[in-house]
């Protein structure tokens, strides 16, 4: 069994810029008129909405992947989805492109005709050792990181027992 979680300072950042987008959505939504304060307002709410992901991950427990031998937790916001180890390594990875350029990769979880109903597993929180995506992957398959994978299955040394060595006969002078 083994977790994969997401990066409590990666996390601490997204949030640290959530706040100060929602208070500067806020001072545009006071200070201004119009359709400019009205989009600030929206912005600021949006914001707001998005602090409870950053705050479960980071306060309570940052894991976002629990393996067990063939099954898979995924742990969301609002409750724990388990999936087959099979289910995992069909899934597929997203890309969000932004005018044209790859801004963020995710691994959908579930069915892939269901767009609302998929899980996700965002590449950009991801503590290190688990990123890329593809790396997470290769690990689920394998069964673990490989320093778990040591503790697990401990190399026993073999203790052969040494042949007496005969000395060797040389000729000439001996060389010290």
């Amino acid at each position: 069994m083994f977790k994969v979680k997401y990066s409590r300072a990666r996390l601490s950042v997204y949030l640290f810029l959530i706040l100060l987008m929602a208070a500067g959505g806020f001072w545009v939504w006071t200070n201004f008129d119009g359709k400019g304060a009205f989009m600030a307002l929206l912005m600021a709410v949006v914001m707001v909405c998005c602090i409870p992901f950053a705050l479960r991950y980071i306060l309570l427990d940052n894991t976002i992947l629990e393996v067990r031998g063939n099954a898979i937790d995924h742990h969301g916001l609002f409750g724990t989805t388990r999936f087959s180890k099979e289910d995992v390594l069909r899934s597929s990875v997203e890309t969000t492109t932004t005018n044209g350029v790859a801004s963020n990769r995710h691994l959908f979880l579930g069915d892939s005709d269901n767009f609302f109903l998929g899980k996700r597993v965002s590449e950009q929180f991801l503590a290190s050792e688990f990123r890329p995506i593809e790396k997470l992957i290769v690990t689920i398959a394998e069964g673990g990181p490989a320093s778990d994978r040591r503790r697990a299955r401990p190399a026993q040394r073999i203790q052969e027992s040494t042949p007496e060595v005969a000395p060797v006969r040389t000729f000439g002078r001996k060389s010290t």
